[in-house]
């Protein structure tokens, strides 16, 4: 049977030892690339320019409402309260002024462009209490950063590129490295600046506490210009009015108090009647089909039925009406007059007519039953009448509401039309009234900031110019040497991770459970060096490097000696792997220490390793009686056997195939000669060639018991033998095991 397939979980647990042994196979790799990350960690260190810093102090000078506050007359400590309140209100509103783009453009105007973007020059003052690494790291320095000095100063375009603002790039790139913050507890705004040089660092913030005063200077100037901007607030604000009362117009023309709440309201309403008219049209469909089902349950229905089922007497109508016309005659002839002879001669002949009638009639006759309206077919009637009634009142009411849903359309409709405009209108009218709200807003503003310049509310003084400290501050040399080297490492060990992973070559026993073998049967073979030890008197001295294989391929046989059919097994090689060894272990350890008959049987003409190892002829074999002049008169082959110093293990060449059109393994009578073999011996061990290199040995595949796949560390491809087990499982074939052989400049004494 094919082997089954290993797990997930043992596929995942096969990826730590591939790891490991990646990480020490590609220690080469893990030593060039920490190296190499080491190497560029001290690149970086060298050219990396030294920074230094300078430190400058403003003090935000107190004006007069800080110090003359009404609470401060009172108490001291309610006055250094408010006096610190008043500090923190005047250092904010400096920060807000400092924050302005203006600020780095006056520097940028003040120490000029090449300050801030020209190459980095070390220290050019007086070194002589530095060390001499530091002035001979900071000669190469200059040596390298200086390199590109003509280009950075006199270049004004880039070389791909439209022309570029140097100004600008300099104001850009002071407003992202200057830092300006108060410090606690003072009345002081420190500035920092880091710079390749101590000299370039201290003018930067020099300029930079020259411009923050004439900055101030101008914000406090421009309050004058105050009336300008209250002019166009005024104009926008008649924008706005304009705009407003534009909107207002158009909302009362149209009737427009909200338009998303009508509009959504209009929707709304509109869903409600078309659910509305939904329900009407399913209860008329009802109502309709009900009308339609009654229809032939009333024409079934008798209108009458009888009232009982007796026989009854009842009055005879006939007699009743001949009684009341003889009453009628009697009348009319008592009211004739007696002269009217011929009118009274006729009532009484009709007397005696009804008379004579009368007497044939019986007063009362039998009836049968009495019969009486059918009150099912009067409910089904008055049912059918009420239907007919709610379907006309149904449809009355369908049709308002249809005529009303077109009226809300039209509506809904001439809303939308007005949309654009109106949104038009109401967005016009809220940007030109944020506009007059922000003018109206910095008008107010600068109102107050001049009120309060007119009460000398604060000033900047520089309590501190910019410092001048040589010694530099970073980068640190010895972390990015640190940083560079385990870097390198990391990559170098993820690069040999991957080759592991990624690599084609068979390489290690967790390869072979990857590749779908069960971890039960991946072995490694075991090669012994130096003599046989005494527990295995037996073995011959030639044997002593496959002793631990008869072991480790023994335990994977299932061996019963109370069997009685000869077992067939196959060792087949891939990639250059010795399959002949592997089956000259098993074969060893069957007949030596089993006892067992074995038949060894090779299958390719350039002698295995059995034959070498105890120098056995080759000159005949298997080949010859497969398809020589017995496979033709239709007799069994008969293989020769050739007896070994192995008690119980017969050896059986292949001999010369040279001669023959195809190759003997996939002649019919080789299967017959491998019965022949298992009637008289009781293993059968067939060495089998490669797939790769001879196709025909997929023919024998079917013919055996179980199968043995011989791979070799490095040499082996994974294709092949993922081809090769895939083969054995598609043959029916149980696998034994796979046997994963060490590389060629691992073994010892092998060919």
């Amino acid at each position: 049977m094919p082997s089954a397939p290993t797990s997930n979980a043992s596929g995942i647990k096969a990826l730590v030892p591939i790891a490991f042994a990646g990480m020490w196979r590609g220690r080469r790799w893990i030593v060039a690339a920490t190296v190499a990350g080491t190497l560029f960690g001290v690149f970086r260190v060298v050219v990396t320019p030294s920074e230094y810093r300078s430190i400058g102090k403003l003090f935000v000078r107190p004006g007069l409402r800080e110090v003359v506050v009404p609470d401060a007359a009172f108490a001291e400590a309610a006055s250094s309260s408010v006096r610190a309140s008043g500090s923190r209100e005047a250092i904010l509103n400096k920060l807000q002024v400092l924050a302005s783009p203006e600020l780095y453009e006056l520097v940028v105007h003040k120490i000029g462009a090449d300050a801030v973007l020209a190459p980095f020059n070390p220290v050019t003052g007086d070194e002589s209490g530095a060390s001499w690494q530091t002035r001979m790291f900071h000669a190469f320095q200059a040596w390298w950063f200086g390199s590109g000095d003509g280009a950075a100063a006199g270049g004004s375009a880039s070389p791909s590129g439209p022309p570029v603002d140097r100004h600008q790039l300099a104001s850009n790139i002071l407003a992202r490295r200057v830092i300006i913050v108060p410090e606690a507890g003072a009345s002081v705004i420190s500035i920092y600046y880091h710079a390749s040089s101590p000299e370039r660092a201290r003018i930067v913030v020099n300029g930079v506490l020259d411009a923050a005063r004439e900055l101030d200077r101008k914000v406090f100037e421009t309050m004058s210009g105050v009336e300008k901007i209250e002019e166009e607030y005024r104009a926008t604000e008649a924008l706005a009015r304009q705009a407003e009362t534009a909107l207002r117009e158009f909302r009362v023309e149209r009737d427009i108090y909200d338009f998303t709440a009508q509009h959504d309201a209009l929707l709304t309403y509109l869903g409600a009647l078309n659910r509305q008219i939904d329900d009407l049209d399913l209860e008329i469909r009802g109502k309709q089909g009900e009308l339609a089902a009654l229809g032939p349950l009333l024409a079934s229905i008798p209108p009458t039925r009888m009232a009982t089922e007796s026989q009854t007497f009842v009055a005879n109508p006939e007699y009743a009406a001949w009684s009341s016309l003889l009453v009628s005659l009697r009348q009319q002839a008592v009211m004739v007059d007696v002269g009217n002879t011929t009118r009274k001669e006729l009532l009484q002949a009709e007397i005696a007519n009804a008379i004579e009638r009368l007497n044939k009639e019986k007063p009362l006759v039998k009836s049968d039953g009495i019969l009486e309206a059918n009150p099912e077919h009067l409910r089904v009637a008055q049912r059918q009448a009420d239907l007919e009634i709610d379907l006309k009142g149904a449809e009355a009411r369908r049709q308002q509401l249809v005529v009303l849903r077109n009226t809300q359309r039209g509506e809904l409709n001439k809303l939308e039309a007005l949309g654009p405009e109106f949104r038009a209108l109401e967005i016009d009218a809220r940007q030109k009234r944020a506009a007059a709200d922000r003018l109206a807003e910095g008008a107010a503003n600068m109102r107050a900031v001049q009120r309060l310049e007119q009460l000398n509310l604060s000033n900047l003084l520089t309590l501190q110019s910019g410092t001048f400290e040589p010694d530099k501050i970073a980068p640190g040399r010895a972390k990015l040497v640190v940083f560079g080297s385990a870097g390198g490492g990391a990559v170098g060990t993820a690069i040999a991770v991957l080759l592991a992973l990624l690599g084609s070559r068979v390489r290690l026993r967790a390869d072979l459970v990857r590749l779908g073998v069960p971890e039960a049967l991946a072995i490694r073979s075991q090669r012994d060096l130096g003599p046989v030890p005494a527990d295995h008197p037996k073995l011959l001295p030639e044997f002593a490097s496959v002793r631990s294989d008869i072991t480790s391929l023994w335990a994977t046989l299932p061996y019963d000696r109370r069997a009685k059919d000869g077992l067939k097994i196959a060792f087949l090689g891939c990639g250059g792997a010795d399959a002949g060894c592997a089956a000259a272990a098993l074969a060893i350890g069957l007949a030596l220490h089993g006892g067992e008959r074995v038949a060894y049987v090779a299958g390719s003409g350039l002698g295995g390793w059995l034959a070498r190892t105890l120098g056995l002829s080759e000159a005949q074999g298997w080949a010859d009686a497969v398809v020589g002049p017995a496979e033709a008169a239709g007799a069994p082959p008969a293989p020769p056997l050739l007896a070994t110093r192995v008690p119980g293990l017969a050896y059986c060449a292949m001999g010369e195939t040279s001669a023959h059109d195809r190759h003997p393994l996939a002649e019919p009578a080789f299967a017959a000669m491998l019965e022949r073999l298992s009637s008289s011996h009781r293993f059968v061990i067939v060495d089998l060639p490669s797939l790769a290199t001879h196709p025909e040995t997929r023919a024998v595949l079917g013919l055996i018991d179980g199968a043995y796949v011989v791979a070799r560390e490095e040499a082996t491809a994974k294709h092949e033998l993922r081809t090769t087990l895939a083969a054995v499982a598609g043959a029916g074939t149980r696998l034994m095991a796979c046997i994963l052989q060490a590389a060629p400049d691992d073994q010892d004494g092998e060919a």
